[in-house]
């Protein structure tokens, strides 16, 4: 399995890997500041127990609507990338891979809308989306 490490993913994957741990909430108003703080309280203990010897970066909480705005920024950067540059003002390194810590403020979703531009394509369909929307409801307002 994979906790016993003889779960084969991928020849090509190294034994030593940094791990970037994400978790995509489906309703923005969930991602609030100091989510990400709490979750990682939660998280960081966990793996200085069970991962210890590893490289584990904290969970990155994020909406799915800044995982679509910024599909094009994902793609061209990688996440790992994205990650390590979020986490470069965010998080101070301790003396182990799992011995870190993380702002208490630490906003993801925020760090993507004031550092980059959200894909056009995106912003076109959560636009169609809204207006599809507001068409629906004042159709079902007229009916009644």
């Amino acid at each position: 399995m994979v906790e016993d490490d003889d779960f084969i993913w991928d020849e090509d994957i190294p034994n030593e890997v940094s791990y970037y741990p994400v978790l995509v909430i489906e309703d923005p108003k969930i991602v609030q500041l100091g989510l990400m703080s709490i979750i990682n309280e939660w998280y960081q203990p966990l793996i200085q127990e069970q991962l210890a010897e590893t490289e584990s970066n904290p969970i990155v909480v994020m909406s799915i609507d800044t995982l679509f705005f910024y599909k094009d920024i994902f793609m061209r950067k990688g996440f790992v990338n994205v990650f390590d540059d979020f986490f470069r003002f965010n998080k101070k390194c301790g003396k182990t891979g799992v011995d870190w810590i993380l702002d208490e403020l630490a906003d993801f979703n925020g760090y993507m809308r004031s550092t980059y531009k959200p894909c056009k394509s995106s912003l076109n369909y959560n636009k169609q989306m809204v207006a599809d929307t507001t068409t629906k409801y004042k159709q079902q307002l007229a009916k009644k």
